[in-house]
């Protein structure tokens, strides 16, 4: 058009408005209610969603949990199809969800009449007598571009009013004319004026294979000619979208692939996650839903992880030690006053201030209110909390913040139809849920290749245009009828139709294939039980070999000398007790990591004690019982009842110690305790047994080794042993070997002994040091170079 304005002689000229089918209805509704053409305020989407919620939520429904979206589903087909209206449904054709479905409908319009709004898909059924009548506001002329499957019956009944009211309606695909149209003119989408064409066809085995393919064959196509549009269709783009830019992430960006980096600059998806998905509209999420009486260790440690809380980029290190320190001595449950003194006792004092001040505002938002007071309650709420004030946002971040801001808008709006004040779950579940059901993407800022599902590249042009999952499952696909809708009613509506659906197929297919000059396209087979075939709207195809690998430059890894030995320490510079002759004895990597380097593992809390927590409390609860007892004659001296009496006050007292501190502390099991036998080896003269108390849960009992019997359950005698004290010999022997053993542990350590030489898979198996040792690849490079 700009080319077309140049030839013609125009300097200047007022750029045409250019919008999708819903987003021009949307701007009619606006000037209807400014212009007073309609009485009634027309609402969003978001509106009546809740009107839905409201009329359906008051009955038992069993089966479909989201049934409003059922049911906002049927009423737009109703209106788009020009359906018969559920009032006037033949009885016998009703079935009990229809039923239901009619009951509710009629409790939507009354309520829509008596709130004196309208909802967009009846102000769209009205609005052809109305621009009839004149009262609407029309432009000289519409272009309607991109169109490449037919109107539905509404847009025909909408079209033919605008013809009827004088409006030039344009309906052709494109242009031939160089003349400038009408300034007032208005177009719908975009256009193309390419002939299909058959498409050059490739068969893969896997949907990866023909994923990676498309990549490859696009960024080959990209690096020869880097000035094209490339677009790659996958249907069900929507189901598969975090498969499909993990794939293309791998194929153009190796080294970023490796770093789980984010999307190329070469390609951009259509589509994207649901904006709750995002990490910064999920945190927001997360500190709305906190509640200052209980919040969990995996919440706490979110929050002290967060990047957008104010003071982050400088109160990084604190926050990290505070979450240590919550994961080392706290409880799966603490209070949002344990968190803010966690937070002053690490040194992040920012956010410490930023807590105290939130639970104060939290305190003060108890009582019911409307949408769009807790809409300003809730970021009083975040701003208290710094939110948003964390570290710089780049592009992508910062159009979500800004979506996060409109989604606000949304909720606040909803005072129009909610009736009356809500509670704080309510409003914060109104707002959970539109952004779980809010699909967000930032704009594409130019990239050369898109991938896109059919409805997002039906009228587009492009260079290049590969097609994927071209299979007889997908093309034409299953019918798929509106189950609230008897079926007789919907007969007309294409996709719930075998025919219409095949229809709709050749007819997609034809659009798509119109849209770029070079076409290619593909399949998958699948396993060899249920084999798929192309799809028979492309017969007669002769397929192409299937390898299409450009040459990509692999990472060049820099090469270092291994060093497996650490400087030798000094006797005396090591603490650690056993534990140190236990990681050594793992695996001598472990020892020097853990005991030298301080690489420490912060396991996650979990509810109830753990193994350490619980040895504690038993040890403070016998601390407690024999206090006051001299011998085992005070003990003996006890009635059955003073015995209960004394073990139940130790234990109470025990417990109330380990809840001073932490009053969310105590919550069902714990984990097994573990020993070691070097304890043994320093006692003089040496024992003649050695036995474990093991107290768990589901019992109490011994566990251990002796020389001659005991006489005490769960003590083996040597000779009787089995497992790794089968072939042990005498007791003697025994402990002559653990101490030779223990003196090689403990020279290795001293000497440095570094290299990653784990004992067994078992010791690998219980380690946290994996990401530092990187055994993984080392044992994939041995059985790569091991020849077979």
């Amino acid at each position: 058009l700009s080319e077309a304005r140049v030839a013609a002689g125009a300097q200047a000229w007022r750029a045409p408005a250019v919008n999708s089918f819903s987003a021009w209805l949307a701007q009619l509704r606006d000037q209807a209610l400014l212009n007073g053409t309609i009485d009634a305020v027309p609402i969003s989407a978001s509106q009546a969603r809740l009107l839905w919620q409201q009329v359906i939520d008051t009955d038992v429904f069993v089966g479909e949990p989201r049934v409003h979206t059922l049911a906002e589903r049927a009423w737009r087909s109703i209106h788009e199809f020009c359906l018969q209206h559920p009032k006037d449904w033949p009885e016998p054709l009703l079935s009990e969800d229809s039923r239901r479905f009619r009951e509710w409908v009629a409790r939507f319009e009354n309520l829509c009449q008596q709130q004196g709004v309208i909802d967009e898909w009846r102000f769209a059924a009205h609005l052809p007598e109305w621009i009839a009548d004149g009262r609407i506001d029309l432009p000289a002329a519409v272009e309607l571009n991109g169109f490449e499957l037919p109107p539905t019956p509404l847009q025909r009944r909408i079209f033919q009013a605008l013809e009827q009211a004088g409006v030039s309606v344009d309906g052709r695909a494109g242009s031939e004319s160089t003349e400038p149209r009408s300034t007032q003119a208005e177009s719908i989408g975009p256009a193309s004026d390419i002939a299909p064409q058959a498409p050059t066809l490739y068969r893969f085995t896997e949907p990866d294979d023909e994923l990676r393919a498309a990549a490859r064959w696009a960024r080959a196509l990209l690096e020869d000619q880097p000035g094209q549009a490339i677009a790659i269709v996958v249907p069900d783009l929507a189901g598969r979208l975090t498969r499909v830019e993990r794939i293309f992430r791998q194929v153009f960006d190796p080294p970023g692939f490796a770093l789980q980096a984010g999307g190329s600059d070469a390609w951009h998806s259509s589509l994207g996650m649901p904006l709750a998905r995002w990490s910064l509209v999920a945190d927001a999420l997360l500190l709305l839903g906190l509640n200052p009486a209980e919040i969990s260790q995996p919440v706490a440690g979110r929050i002290l992880g967060s990047p957008w809380l104010a003071g982050e980029s400088v109160e990084a290190e604190s926050r990290a030690r505070a979450s240590a320190g919550l994961m080392r001595w706290s409880p799966f449950y603490i209070t949002g006053f344990e968190l803010t003194a966690a937070c002053k006792k690490a040194g992040a004092h920012r956010l410490a201030a930023g807590l105290d001040a939130w639970r104060s505002k939290f305190t003060r938002h108890r009582s019911l209110a409307w949408p769009s007071e807790w809409v300003a309650r809730f970021q009083t709420e975040l701003e208290a909390l710094g939110f948003g004030r964390g570290r710089a946002l780049d592009s992508r971040e910062f159009q979500v913040l800004g979506r996060w801001h409109e989604l606000l808008e949304e909720v606040a709006a909803l005072d129009v139809v909610a009736g009356a004040p809500v509670q704080r779950a309510t409003a914060l579940s109104l707002l959970s849920e539109r952004a779980a059901g809010a699909t967000f993407r930032e704009r594409n800022p130019g990239c050369p290749v898109e991938i896109l599902g059919v409805e997002e590249a039906l009228g587009s042009c492009f260079d290049a245009l590969w097609i994927t999952t071209l299979d007889r499952e997908t093309w034409p696909g299953a019918a798929r009828r509106e189950p609230l809708i008897p079926g007789p009613v919907q007969a007309e509506v294409p996709a719930a139709s075998s025919d219409g659906k095949l229809q709709r197929a050749r007819l997609e297919l034809a659009g798509l294939l119109r849209a770029a000059s070079q076409a290619f396209g593909s399949f998958s087979t699948g396993s060899e039980d249920q084999q798929r075939e192309h799809t028979r709207l492309l017969p007669g195809h002769e397929f192409m070999k299937a390898e299409i690998d450009p040459p990509i430059e692999p990472l060049v890894l820099a090469r270092i000398d291994d060093d497996c030995y650490a400087p030798v320490l000094a006797a005396g510079e090591t603490r650690g007790g056993t534990g140190v002759l236990s990681d050594q004895s793992a695996c001598p990597f472990r020892a020097f990591a853990t005991r030298r380097l301080g690489a420490r593992e912060f396991t996650a809390a979990r509810p109830g004690l753990d193994a350490a927590a619980r040895g504690n409390l038993v040890h403070a609860a016998l601390e407690l019982f024999w206090r006051g007892l001299k011998d085992r004659t005070a003990l003996l001296a006890l009635t059955p009842d003073e015995l209960k009496q004394r073990i139940h006050e130790a234990a109470d007292q025990a417990l109330g110690r380990f809840t001073e501190q932490h009053r969310l502390l105590l919550k069902p099991p714990a984990r097994r305790l573990e020993l070691l036998p070097a304890y043994a080896l320093a006692m003089r003269p040496p024992p003649a047994a050695l036995a474990f108390g093991l107290i768990r849960p589901d019992g109490l009992k011994f566990d251990g080794l002796c020389e001659t019997d005991t006489g005490i359950p769960g003590v083996t005698e040597l000779a009787a042993a089995h497992g790794a004290w089968k072939d042990a010999g005498d007791w003697s022997v025994l402990l002559a070997q653990w101490q030779a053993s223990l003196n090689d542990l403990a020279f290795s350590f001293q000497e440095g002994r570094a290299e990653v030489d784990p004992r067994d898979a078992q010791a690998c198996r219980n380690c946290h040091l994996h990401a530092l040792c990187r055994i993984g690849e080392r044992r994939s490079k041995i059985e790569t170079e091991t020849p077979t």
